[in-house]
């Protein structure tokens, strides 16, 4: 409702200028740079709530009439400090540019990538959707996904095992990156999401594809889980990890040691999760359980049946685009 009252305030469209608030003519330039502001954040919020609850996204960027430039960039170079009940009490981090202008930018560019991506693979219309013509999105977003990790600037970038653990923006920024490649993929892996099969070959691509995202997905989080803890993260990185341990436990061959190490580590924070906040996701868990207690070994070095029976008294919930 509130992003429907966004529209009905005219928070998506551009307003002139004028030299001061009062002016007939427009709005000054302190209001002006805030309502991009506001309107952006919440296209942003609105795209990944809309991944996380599973609804259509209520922002469409083709009813937006409003610039994407700040003209204010003071946070960019601010520096930024955890707070004590943020890091790990092992760690000692010295603060350092949030970079937040470029990474917000970065951010609002996924934002119309995972829109393209809902609406084309996952909406109503797209089960009637041709099949040339889905593989034809499939490939322009996936061109867009390229074009954008390769213009990437160099300070937004992060390598979990070489870099520095940077400020958690740019973390979220590549966890959300890495989350879209799997909701692109998984619309042609999952059986009976479209009417019909791809080919082998494109299928153990797109499996392919997954995979790499899901253990970037856990080196990310790993590094974050050990610099800043968990505890406190926002449900964007928990959504991240449901969809990567899906891969994991859909698509890879689980009893080796390193994909049994992922799928402990995304249990073990799913369920901290469940337990303290989303006390909504029982039908997720399920999921992942039905799924582990096919495989004998990663059960065992989970303690399946003792970690996760008080996740079936929780309420209903469904996180749609991962399943």
């Amino acid at each position: 409702m509130a992003y429907r009252m966004m529209v009905d305030l005219g928070s998506h469209l551009d307003i002139p200028s004028g030299i001061d608030s009062d002016s007939k003519n427009g709005v000054s330039v302190t209001e002006m740079e805030t309502r991009r502001r506001i309107y952006w954040g919440a296209y942003l919020s609105d795209k990944f709530q809309s991944l996380y609850s599973g609804r259509p996204p209520g922002l469409l960027l083709k009813d937006a009439n409003i610039s994407k430039e700040l003209l204010d960039s003071y946070e960019e170079m601010e520096q930024w400090n955890p707070g004590s009940a943020s890091i790990s009490p092992t760690v000692s981090y010295k603060g350092r540019p949030a970079y937040a202008i470029s990474c917000f930018q970065g951010m609002l560019q996924l934002a119309t990538i995972a829109e393209e991506i809902i609406q084309h693979f996952y909406s109503v219309r797209s089960s009637q959707t041709p099949m040339p013509d889905l593989l034809r999105f499939r490939s322009h977003m996936r061109e867009s996904l390229s074009q954008w990790m390769e213009s990437l600037p160099t300070h937004l970038l992060f390598e979990p095992g070489k870099d520095d653990t940077p400020p958690p923006n740019l973390v979220s920024l590549q966890v959300s990156y890495w989350t879209l490649v799997i909701l692109l993929e998984q619309a042609f892996l999952n059986r009976g999401h479209f009417n019909f099969s791809i080919e082998p070959v494109s299928r153990d691509d797109g499996r392919r594809r997954c995979i790499d995202a899901a253990f970037k997905i856990w080196r990310l989080l790993e590094s974050y889980n050990t610099c800043f803890t968990l505890r406190h993260a926002h449900y964007g990185l928990l959504y991240a990890a449901y969809s990567a341990v899906l891969v994991i436990l859909q698509h890879a061959h689980q009893d080796q040691e390193h994909y049994i190490s992922c799928i402990k580590f995304f249990w073990m924070i799913l369920s901290e999760y469940q337990r303290k906040f989303g006390r909504g996701l029982r039908k997720p868990f399920k999921v992942l359980k039905s799924l582990m207690q096919q495989m004998k070994e990663a059960s065992r070095h989970i303690g399946l049946d003792e970690s996760s029976n008080s996740n079936d008294q929780q309420p209903t919930g469904e996180l749609v685009y991962s399943t």
